[in-house]
């Protein structure tokens, strides 16, 4: 799972693993750990919920946790839509919530794709190039 986050916007992308997973309502989660302290780490996760009506986001001291309502969850896992994306509303703004596919890069040939390439999902535009 790749974490971006910018300004007021939070976007996780997923595998097709881990979007099979979160569909079986198992947790998706990293972390990043940036010194050697044990407990100097900041982890993320995405899970599912029966009793969560929408995409929310919250924070502990060190977790970013983004809860999916679980029929939201399955039915992106199974069809094509890509995005999940919520504004949830933060003192006079919001924040951008978004969970995505992970697609191939685009830009890059085959053999420099990272090394999960093959649990990524295809590029759409990889169809419109075979059709040139």
């Amino acid at each position: 799972m790749k974490l971006r986050i910018q300004d007021n916007s939070i976007r996780l992308r997923l595998t097709r693993s881990e979007v099979e997973k979160l569909a079986a309502d198992e947790r998706v989660a990293g972390s990043i750990q940036f010194t050697a302290a044990p407990d100097d780490t900041l982890a993320y996760a995405v899970e599912t919920s029966s009793s969560c009506a929408e995409v929310r986001a919250e924070r502990t001291a060190n977790e970013i946790r983004v809860t999916l309502p679980r029929n939201l969850a399955r039915t992106w896992a199974t069809t094509d839509l890509v995005t999940i994306e919520r504004l949830q509303p933060v003192g006079l703004g919001a924040l951008q919530i978004l969970v995505e596919k992970d697609f191939r890069c685009a830009h890059r040939d085959a053999a420099s794709q990272e090394g999960n390439a093959a649990d990524l999902y295809p590029n759409p535009t990889d169809a419109v190039r075979s059709l040139d």
